[in-house]
């Protein structure tokens, strides 16, 4: 009995300090996290990309009223002739717009809105937040314009939206409104070229004078400000989701122990990091896609957050497509760019000529434009998803110039 005894006590004392031990490394894990290198990508993360001020234009969107029917917003879409779309039934499209005006007027006034902010701290985890619609069908009205013989006035209305998306892109809420930002850009910047290509003679209004700089493609296509906005955005979703995944029972009582949501945030601002600095702004400028990568986790992390590891780093594969689309957008920045200056140029001058004499930084590079004399178009290729293409079409974006001798 005594052996047994002692056999017991025995397996009791290793059970305990084995306890113990893992008790320890648990706290050792928690109160040395985050690490230094994880706080500096914290304050990465946090540091406000939006320093403007003045109306914010998500309160503007979300007091819209929501309108589930789709065909009630009959927007364009880039790369389809829109203007053509318009004048071949302009009382429909106007019997279509009529009924939205104030709608238009509101997300007209969200666009040019100095700031886009979500002020909630904690959002549902199938919250998708306020429609785009209305913002996405302006290209319509400005169409509708054109065609109606408002010329100017469209084509400036025009050149403003697209000036305002770009505002979108380079300083976000979230990572859809990056994307809603390059989308709107995209389609109103092919109707600028197809406002162009039919009237030259128009003059270009002042609107579109900032859109014929040479882009930095630092600037435009660096990830740095859509990731640290979506970064900001999933911890504003996060306790939504720590309560779903909570539930009751064992279970719940163990997730405080297993997981923790400030581990996992600063992990995923540690990957994030990596592609905010001079590297991301490298990458960008040779357009190709940044390193979105974290150190190996240490040791004691398997112990103190063992729930949380599963959720590292899962998100990471996923936005290289994003970061694709944004490597797109700062293509289609010069391609618009180029264009508006190929149209200025000395109407005697021959296309090729008007395209040679562009900027280098414009039509040259990593990815370099290409002018087609025969279509009368300028052209560059795509890299990412082209979801407003049709399926099998080149993933190219063209962009029609006035018609040159």
């Amino acid at each position: 009995m005594s052996t047994a005894r002692r056999w017991l006590s025995r397996s009791f004392l290793v059970l305990l300090l084995s306890f113990v031990a893992v008790a320890a490394l648990w706290a050792h894990g928690r109160l040395t996290s985050p690490t230094p290198a994880q706080v500096a990508a914290l304050e990465t993360m946090r540091a406000p990309v939006d320093g403007a001020e003045g109306e914010n234009g998500f309160e503007r969107l979300a007091a819209l009223p929501a309108h589930a029917d789709p065909t009630r917003w009959p927007a364009c879409q880039a790369g389809m002739p829109c203007l053509e779309r318009v004048e071949a039934n302009p009382v429909a499209f106007a019997q279509a717009l009529a009924p939205i005006a104030n709608d238009l007027d509101e997300a007209e006034r969200v666009l040019r809105a100095p700031r886009f902010v979500d002020p909630r701290p904690a959002v549902a985890i199938d919250d998708a937040g306020p429609s785009f619609d209305a913002v996405a069908a302006l290209d319509a009205r400005r169409a509708l314009d054109f065609v109606s013989g408002r010329r100017a006035e469209a084509l400036a209305a025009a050149c403003t939206d697209a000036t305002d998306a770009l505002r979108w892109v380079r300083r976000p809420d979230s990572l859809l409104h990056a994307m809603i930002g390059g989308a709107v850009f995209r389609d109103t910047a092919w109707l600028i070229g197809e406002m162009r290509a039919r009237d030259p003679a128009v003059p270009l209004p002042a609107a579109c004078a900032p859109l014929m700089d040479v882009p930095d493609p630092a600037t435009e296509g660096a990830a740095r400000a859509m990731l640290a906005a979506e970064w900001r955005h999933r911890q504003r979703v996060m306790p939504a989701m720590e309560a779903k995944a909570r539930g009751g029972g064992l279970s719940g009582l163990l997730q405080p122990v297993l997981h923790d949501g400030r581990w996992l945030a600063a992990r995923s601002a540690e990957r994030f990091a990596t592609a905010c600095g001079a590297a991301g702004a490298e990458a960008a400028r040779a357009d190709r896609l940044p390193t979105l990568s974290a150190p190996p986790r240490r040791g004691v992390d398997h112990v103190a957050f063992p729930l949380s590891i599963g959720l590292d780093g899962l998100e990471a594969p996923a936005y290289g497509v994003y970061i694709e689309r944004l490597l797109d957008h700062a293509a289609r920045r010069r391609l618009l760019a180029a264009g508006l200056r190929m149209g200025a140029m000395d109407p005697a001058m021959a296309g090729t000529a008007r395209f040679e004499a562009l900027p280098e930084a414009l039509r040259g590079g990593p990815r370099p434009l290409a002018f087609d004399a025969r279509n009368g178009t300028l052209l560059v290729p795509m890299r990412g998803p082209q979801t407003h293409l049709p399926t099998g079409a080149v993933a190219e974006e063209r962009l029609p110039i006035p018609v040159m001798p």
